[in-house]
């Protein structure tokens, strides 16, 4: 719970630091941390052999759908829901916000330039 809590608070300060500048390196990785550690604490191989696939397709996602407006704040939110029911115990509510959010970016629409 530390490590998912550490990496909420850098993905804070990555958009704190750098707002609306375009360059979301630094907190797609800190997306993709969080993620893996939530796949590392399941502790289940086939598990993680289904989001080792998946990595590919969520980084090709998370640039595009983290252009869309207000959607790095949305991600955040989402992560920080899902990390409180989870702290709290409330499996069935963080289940339910993590399917959301992981179904997010096949919803999202970016805008025409």
């Amino acid at each position: 719970m530390r490590e998912l809590d550490n990496i909420l608070d850098l993905q804070y300060k990555t958009i704190e630091d750098h707002p609306d500048n375009g360059n979301y390196e630094d907190f797609i990785s800190y997306d993709h941390q969080f993620h893996l550690l939530l796949v590392k604490y399941i502790n289940n191989d086939e598990v993680n052999h289904i989001f080792q696939r998946l990595m590919y397709l969520i980084k090709l996602t998370s640039q595009s759908a983290l252009e869309v407006d207000g959607r790095i704040t949305g991600t955040l939110d989402e992560h920080k829901k899902y990390f409180d029911y989870l702290k709290a115990g409330n499996g069935d509510k963080s289940y339910n916000i993590l399917i959301d959010h992981l179904m997010m970016p096949l919803n999202v629409v970016k805008p025409e330039k």
